[in-house]
Protein backbone atom coordinates (compact mmCIF):
# COMPACT_ATOMS: atom_id res chain seq x y z
CA UNK A 1 0.00 0.00 0.00
CA UNK A 2 1.05 3.53 -1.06
CA UNK A 3 1.04 6.75 0.82
CA UNK A 4 0.52 10.23 -0.99
CA UNK A 5 -0.65 13.57 -0.48
CA UNK A 6 -4.08 15.24 -2.04
CA UNK A 7 -5.49 18.78 -2.22
CA UNK A 8 -8.95 18.54 -1.47
CA UNK A 9 -10.16 21.42 -4.21
CA UNK A 10 -13.41 20.32 -4.31
CA UNK A 11 -14.25 20.44 -0.07
CA UNK A 12 -16.02 17.45 -0.97
CA UNK A 13 -13.26 14.45 1.15
CA UNK A 14 -13.68 13.30 4.46
CA UNK A 15 -11.61 10.66 5.93
CA UNK A 16 -12.19 7.01 5.05
CA UNK A 17 -14.21 7.66 1.71
CA UNK A 18 -13.34 4.96 -1.01
CA UNK A 19 -13.38 6.51 -4.26
CA UNK A 20 -13.89 4.25 -6.99
CA UNK A 21 -14.37 4.69 -10.67
CA UNK A 22 -17.65 5.06 -11.64
CA UNK A 23 -19.35 3.66 -14.80
CA UNK A 24 -21.22 6.07 -17.41
CA UNK A 25 -23.73 3.69 -20.33
CA UNK A 26 -24.41 6.66 -22.07
CA UNK A 27 -22.66 7.59 -25.69
CA UNK A 28 -20.18 10.39 -25.52
CA UNK A 29 -21.47 12.66 -28.24
CA UNK A 30 -17.69 14.37 -29.46
CA UNK A 31 -18.46 13.00 -32.56
CA UNK A 32 -18.65 16.47 -33.72
CA UNK A 33 -14.91 17.76 -32.27
CA UNK A 34 -13.40 17.19 -36.06
CA UNK A 35 -9.78 16.85 -34.67
CA UNK A 36 -10.77 13.51 -32.87
CA UNK A 37 -10.56 9.98 -35.10
CA UNK A 38 -13.44 7.84 -34.50
CA UNK A 39 -11.25 5.49 -32.66
CA UNK A 40 -10.34 8.35 -30.18
CA UNK A 41 -13.80 8.72 -29.81
CA UNK A 42 -14.82 5.12 -28.99
CA UNK A 43 -11.74 4.59 -26.73
CA UNK A 44 -13.30 7.48 -24.62
CA UNK A 45 -17.06 5.69 -25.01
CA UNK A 46 -15.04 2.55 -23.39
CA UNK A 47 -13.39 4.61 -20.58
CA UNK A 48 -16.47 5.75 -19.71
CA UNK A 49 -18.40 2.36 -19.93
CA UNK A 50 -15.63 0.99 -17.87
CA UNK A 51 -15.24 3.66 -14.98
CA UNK A 52 -14.29 7.11 -14.75
CA UNK A 53 -13.29 9.51 -11.97
CA UNK A 54 -14.81 12.54 -11.00
CA UNK A 55 -11.97 14.61 -12.66
CA UNK A 56 -12.77 12.68 -16.00
CA UNK A 57 -16.45 12.53 -15.53
CA UNK A 58 -16.42 16.47 -15.72
CA UNK A 59 -14.47 16.35 -18.89
CA UNK A 60 -16.12 13.64 -21.00
CA UNK A 61 -19.26 13.19 -19.86
CA UNK A 62 -20.18 17.24 -18.70
CA UNK A 63 -18.07 18.12 -21.68
CA UNK A 64 -15.91 20.46 -19.78
CA UNK A 65 -18.76 23.01 -18.90
CA UNK A 66 -17.43 23.85 -15.58
CA UNK A 67 -14.33 23.69 -17.22
CA UNK A 68 -11.73 26.69 -17.95
CA UNK A 69 -12.07 25.44 -22.36
CA UNK A 70 -7.99 25.40 -22.29
CA UNK A 71 -8.03 22.57 -19.37
CA UNK A 72 -10.72 21.06 -21.33
CA UNK A 73 -8.57 20.73 -24.85
CA UNK A 74 -5.43 19.90 -22.73
CA UNK A 75 -6.66 16.96 -21.03
CA UNK A 76 -8.03 15.37 -24.57
CA UNK A 77 -4.79 16.19 -26.30
CA UNK A 78 -3.27 14.72 -23.39
CA UNK A 79 -5.45 11.62 -23.95
CA UNK A 80 -5.03 11.28 -26.88
CA UNK A 81 -1.48 10.89 -26.78
CA UNK A 82 -1.78 8.07 -24.17
CA UNK A 83 -3.99 6.40 -26.08
CA UNK A 84 -2.22 6.39 -29.08
CA UNK A 85 1.60 5.76 -27.50
CA UNK A 86 1.07 4.97 -24.09
CA UNK A 87 -1.70 2.46 -23.45
CA UNK A 88 -0.42 0.62 -20.46
CA UNK A 89 -0.08 4.04 -18.29
CA UNK A 90 -3.22 5.17 -16.24
CA UNK A 91 -5.84 7.66 -17.95
CA UNK A 92 -6.01 11.29 -16.33
CA UNK A 93 -9.52 10.60 -16.98
CA UNK A 94 -9.88 7.09 -14.73
CA UNK A 95 -7.44 8.52 -11.88
CA UNK A 96 -6.72 10.28 -9.10
CA UNK A 97 -4.13 12.86 -8.08
CA UNK A 98 -1.64 13.25 -5.43
CA UNK A 99 2.05 13.92 -4.50
CA UNK A 100 4.30 12.02 -3.13
CA UNK A 101 5.76 14.91 -1.31
CA UNK A 102 4.24 16.86 1.47
CA UNK A 103 6.02 20.72 -0.42
CA UNK A 104 4.63 20.01 -3.64
CA UNK A 105 1.19 19.64 -2.21
CA UNK A 106 1.25 22.62 -0.03
CA UNK A 107 3.05 24.20 -3.38
CA UNK A 108 -0.51 23.07 -5.28
CA UNK A 109 -2.67 24.29 -2.95
CA UNK A 110 -1.00 28.05 -2.56
CA UNK A 111 -1.53 27.91 -6.86
CA UNK A 112 -4.57 26.23 -7.02
CA UNK A 113 -6.20 24.73 -4.43
CA UNK A 114 -8.44 27.25 -3.31
CA UNK A 115 -7.42 26.75 0.22
CA UNK A 116 -8.69 23.01 0.14
CA UNK A 117 -7.42 20.55 2.55
CA UNK A 118 -4.67 18.15 2.31
CA UNK A 119 -5.35 14.46 2.41
CA UNK A 120 -3.00 11.72 3.07
CA UNK A 121 -4.61 8.81 0.96
CA UNK A 122 -3.30 5.27 0.19
CA UNK A 123 -3.94 2.91 -2.97
CA UNK A 124 -2.83 -0.53 -4.42
CA UNK A 125 -3.23 0.61 -8.07
CA UNK A 126 -1.07 1.72 -10.77
CA UNK A 127 0.38 5.14 -10.27
CA UNK A 128 1.84 7.69 -13.20
CA UNK A 129 4.83 10.28 -12.26
CA UNK A 130 4.91 13.15 -15.00
CA UNK A 131 6.07 16.87 -14.58
CA UNK A 132 2.86 19.34 -14.21
CA UNK A 133 4.66 22.08 -16.30
CA UNK A 134 3.95 19.97 -19.01
CA UNK A 135 0.38 20.47 -19.01
CA UNK A 136 -0.12 23.11 -21.60
CA UNK A 137 -1.54 24.24 -24.72
CA UNK A 138 0.27 25.87 -27.82
CA UNK A 139 -1.05 26.75 -31.43
CA UNK A 140 2.25 24.83 -32.84
CA UNK A 141 0.52 20.95 -33.06
CA UNK A 142 4.20 19.67 -33.01
CA UNK A 143 5.25 21.65 -29.53
CA UNK A 144 1.72 20.44 -28.57
CA UNK A 145 2.50 16.45 -29.02
CA UNK A 146 6.33 17.08 -27.37
CA UNK A 147 5.00 18.40 -24.70
CA UNK A 148 2.31 15.66 -23.90
CA UNK A 149 4.68 12.63 -24.92
CA UNK A 150 7.58 14.35 -22.99
CA UNK A 151 4.75 14.53 -20.24
CA UNK A 152 3.92 10.84 -20.37
CA UNK A 153 7.76 9.92 -20.57
CA UNK A 154 8.08 10.73 -17.19
CA UNK A 155 10.20 13.88 -18.64
CA UNK A 156 10.81 17.74 -16.93
CA UNK A 157 9.50 20.62 -18.92
CA UNK A 158 12.97 22.29 -18.64
CA UNK A 159 16.52 20.49 -17.29
CA UNK A 160 18.19 24.02 -16.35
CA UNK A 161 19.30 24.53 -12.65
CA UNK A 162 17.33 27.11 -11.73
CA UNK A 163 13.95 24.57 -12.73
CA UNK A 164 12.16 23.15 -10.19
CA UNK A 165 9.97 20.06 -11.73
CA UNK A 166 6.16 20.24 -10.11
CA UNK A 167 5.70 16.63 -10.35
CA UNK A 168 2.26 15.00 -9.92
CA UNK A 169 1.09 11.04 -9.27
CA UNK A 170 -1.85 9.96 -11.56
CA UNK A 171 -2.95 7.34 -9.73
CA UNK A 172 -5.79 4.34 -11.24
CA UNK A 173 -8.54 4.10 -8.87
CA UNK A 174 -9.80 3.28 -6.35
CA UNK A 175 -7.95 5.31 -3.25
CA UNK A 176 -8.58 5.14 0.39
CA UNK A 177 -8.75 8.98 2.11
CA UNK A 178 -6.76 8.20 5.41
CA UNK A 179 -6.56 11.49 7.24
CA UNK A 180 -6.59 15.15 6.68
CA UNK A 181 -3.53 16.63 7.26
CA UNK A 182 -2.55 19.33 9.57
CA UNK A 183 -0.99 21.95 7.66
CA UNK A 184 1.94 24.24 8.96
CA UNK A 185 0.47 27.84 9.40
CA UNK A 186 4.36 28.72 8.54
CA UNK A 187 4.27 26.95 5.74
CA UNK A 188 1.36 28.63 4.32
CA UNK A 189 2.38 32.11 4.61
CA UNK A 190 5.79 31.41 2.66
Amino acid sequence: MKLYLHVDRSARLQTGDILKKEPYCDEILLNAMGFIDPDFVAHLNRLARAGLSRHGYSYIIAGGGEIQKYAYFIELQYEYVRFKHFPELPSRFQSFFAFREYKNALRFAKKYGSGGKIFEISFDGKCFIGDMNLLKLDRDPAKQKEYAENYWNSRQYRTDSEYEPFWECVIDLPVEIKREMLVNPLDEGQ
